[in-house]
């Protein structure tokens, strides 16, 4: 039996290497998936036009997957990468970035929250950059602002784990992936000494793990699909 059989999805970010491969991951598994992008995504019994930053399109997002059996997992798959230091990232290019990941990834939580509690409970995944358990001066608000949203996950499960039904929010901290660059970023992640590069195929399949019932009783958790780069001791 595959492990999404019966479960509707969303995954974010969908238009991107990362969110597709997670579409394909999902669908491959039985996961009937609303890929929230702007052209059709292989996979998905929907795609929809999104905007992250948007309450209503996430409510537009959550009432598509009541009409394919009720939303029971969410992939939060929107980052948006800047590679500068911190005195030269301007207030502008912050106020893009936060846009870019923790509005979309905050909105998305509270958007799904209740809806998966009305469907008897599920999965919250954000997949977030391994820059926000390790900082990096060449990426320094983008390590900010990532791991303000390690934070924001571990809250945001901390409130779900004492109700029923349950929702496990989890997340997984990617490093050198495919990622959309923020305007102003002259480089990627894989360009600033985060290796090894990482297939978004084998980044999905972490994002699976903590998605189903094998990790029915595992919440506020992160597991790192980074081919060890958090866990060097020297770089």
């Amino acid at each position: 039996m595959n492990r999404f059989d019966g479960c509707t999805a969303i995954v974010t970010g969908a238009g991107n290497a990362l969110g597709a491969a997670c579409v394909a991951r999902l669908a491959e598994e039985g996961a009937k998936v609303i890929a929230a992008a702007s052209e059709p995504v292989s996979g998905a019994v929907e795609t929809q036009e999104h905007d992250g930053t948007s309450a209503e399109s996430w409510e537009a997002l959550v009432a598509t997957a009541s009409g394919h059996g009720g939303v029971s997992v969410l992939i939060n798959a929107d980052i948006g990468f800047l590679a500068k230091s911190f005195l030269d990232t301007s207030l502008a290019e912050v106020r893009t970035l936060a846009a870019a990941n923790v509005t979309p990834t905050w909105l998305g939580m509270r958007a799904a929250i209740p809806a998966l509690r009305n469907n008897g409970g599920g999965y919250i995944v954000n997949v977030i950059s391994t820059l926000g358990k390790v900082v990096s001066t060449e990426a320094a608000v983008f390590s900010a602002l990532s791991g303000g949203l390690r934070i924001a996950t571990k809250s945001a499960a901390l409130e779900c784990a004492w109700q029923e039904p349950r929702i496990m929010i989890n997340a997984v901290l990617v490093g050198a992936v495919d990622m959309p660059l923020v305007a102003g970023s002259k480089s990627g992640p894989a360009d600033i000494g985060i290796a090894p590069l990482i297939e978004a195929e084998a980044a999905a399949a972490a994002v699976a793990q903590l998605a189903c019932a094998d990790s029915a009783y595992v919440t506020g958790m992160e597991i790192y699909a980074d081919g060890g780069y958090v866990a060097a001791p020297t770089r």
